[in-house]
């Protein structure tokens, strides 16, 4: 289902597109974020799920939305096997300013994959570091885990949210965060999460100055 914007002058959900490898989790993951001021569109490919298909799926999605100066566009990957020169592309794009100009770009990886990320929400994974043991290490905190998070939406709450950032800030150390991490048990999911949050308060923030403004403005004319 494709979202719609409120047309209204006044308010509008601010709007990121996401292009995803997975069908089904990082889906699951992201529309969490979904809330009364922000909406978070999973973007996939049907031509294959690598970097660069993800990345060329997301810039197609562009133009069935009605995107808006600020809004987001954000890749998010897994290391997996796929060759560096792919994961490359989405690293120099997130950053190239000619890109889809007046829209905000970002680029996250998880390496080895995006279950390390969700790892990250229980305990702080060093011991699970390879695409197997993060897998059973996830299902060992989610008895219900098999790819879809519908059954288990509950385990992903506020605080759980921000321990992963903190643990994933932690693991990166002083390194880039607009990189890619080439060490296992690593993730730079936590600056889509990050700037998700961050948009989310600044809209909720307008929403409530405009409301008190107009209060102000009804008792000033009475």
């Amino acid at each position: 289902m494709q979202f719609t914007r409120s047309s209204g002058k006044r308010f509008y959900k601010r709007l990121f597109l996401v292009g995803v490898e997975g069908t089904r989790t990082e889906c699951d993951y992201f529309s969490m974020f979904n809330s009364a001021y922000v909406h978070v569109t999973p973007i996939t490919s049907r031509e294959g799920n690598s970097p660069k298909k993800v990345l060329s799926a997301l810039k197609a999605a562009v133009p069935r939305h009605q995107l808006r100066d600020g809004d987001y566009l954000w890749v998010v990957i897994d290391r997996d096997e796929w060759p560096e020169e792919e994961i490359e592309l989405c690293r120099v794009w997130a950053q190239d300013p000619k890109e889809s100009p007046g829209l905000c770009k970002g680029f996250s990886l998880s390496n080895p994959k995006f279950e390390f990320w969700l790892l990250l929400h229980f305990e702080d994974g060093l011991q699970h570091t390879t695409s197997k043991a993060c897998h059973d290490a996830l299902c060992a905190h989610l008895s219900d885990y098999d790819k879809s998070l519908d059954r288990v939406r509950s385990d992903f709450c506020e605080e759980r949210i921000s321990a992963a950032i903190h643990r994933a800030k932690a693991l990166l150390g002083t390194s880039d965060p607009t990189d890619w991490p080439r060490e296992t048990g690593k993730t730079t999911v936590f600056t889509l999460c990050e700037a998700i949050r961050q948009v989310d308060a600044e809209e909720q923030a307008k929403m409530m100055s405009d409301l008190l403004g107009g209060a102000t403005d009804e008792q000033h004319c009475q």
